[in-house]
Parts: structure tokens; sequence; C-alpha cells
């Protein structure tokens, strides 16, 4: 609640917002200098604080999607293809630098920008109708996404699971 409170009194617009970030991601690209990669899994992608960049990124784009459709911006069917368009190219450009950049670079801050845009983009799309977003919101595209989200939810589990139970054994192993 303070936060959202903090957050809803300035304007996604200003100023102050885009200083805000631009402090937070040099302090950040610091931090991916200073921690030893065998620690950035656990600091960048586990630990809850460093997390905070993705709530504070999820809370902006919310804010920024009420604020813009208040103000009628984006409206129209082509804005919204072109901002998906925008952020799947952006998101398919990060998979394919994913093994290019620094390990502690790839836990978050690379998939920041093209996340943040690509729910931007199927939030407008949502409103304005767009033949991709319509396509994504067929029951079988959602009933897709259900399970691949619960997949992901339990795939460690899972993992960590099926390795206690066979002890030594790999499917390696299985294979010579």
């Amino acid at each position: 609640p303070f936060v959202w409170r903090r957050m809803s009194a300035v304007s996604p617009f200003s100023g102050c917002v885009g200083w805000w970030a631009c402090g937070f991601l040099v302090l950040y690209v610091a931090a991916l200098c200073l921690v030893p990669e065998m620690c950035g899994n656990a600091f960048f992608y586990i630990f809850p604080l460093s997390r905070l960049w993705d709530f504070l990124l999820g809370m902006w784009c919310f804010r920024f999607y009420e604020e813009a459709m208040a103000r009628g911006w984006l409206s129209r069917v082509r804005h919204a293809v072109v901002f998906e368009m925008l952020g799947l190219g952006l998101t398919v450009l990060a998979c394919v630098l994913y093994s290019r950049v620094p390990a502690n670079a790839g836990y978050a801050l690379l998939f920041y920008v093209p996340a943040a845009l690509t729910v931007l983009a199927f939030a407008f799309s949502a409103t304005t109708g767009s033949v991709l977003s319509r396509m994504l919101s067929a029951p079988l595209c959602c009933r897709l996404g259900e399970v691949s989200f619960t997949f992901y939810m339990v795939h460690q589990l899972c993992i960590l699971a099926g390795e206690a139970c066979a002890g030594s054994w790999s499917v390696a192993d299985s294979l010579w």
C-alpha cells in the first residue's frame, strides 16, 4: 500500500519517473559487475529485494496503461499492432542475446524492457481487438498458457523429486 500510494501520486509520464529508472539501472548494472556470477542466480533472480524492480515495473506499466487509456492514447488497432510487434521482436532479440551477455545480466535485466512492452501491448490490444490479441485469447491458447504456467511453477520441484527418487541414476547414464 505504501508503494502504491507513492506510485499513484506521480504520473507515469513525469520526468522524475525517468530519473528514478535511470538511477536504478545504474545501480543495477554496478551490482551486475560487483556480484560474482556464481552468486548471480541467487542475488538477481531469487532474492526478493532484488525483485522489487520487477514489482515496481509492473505497477508502472499498470499506471501507464490506466493514464494512457484515460487520455485516449493508443486506442487504434494499428497502434496496438505496432506495440505487439515491438514487444515480441524485442523478446526474440533478448532470447538471441541471452547466451551472449554475462550470466548476471541474463537473469532479469535483459528481459525487463521486452516484458514490459509485451504486457503493455497486449493490455492495449485487449481493448482495441487486434488480430494477434484475438488469436491469443482463443480458448485453446488460453488453456495452453495455463498449462505452461503450471508447468513453470512446478518443474523445479519435479526435477528435484525425480533426482531424489533416482538417486545417482541419470538419463545420460541410461543412454550408454
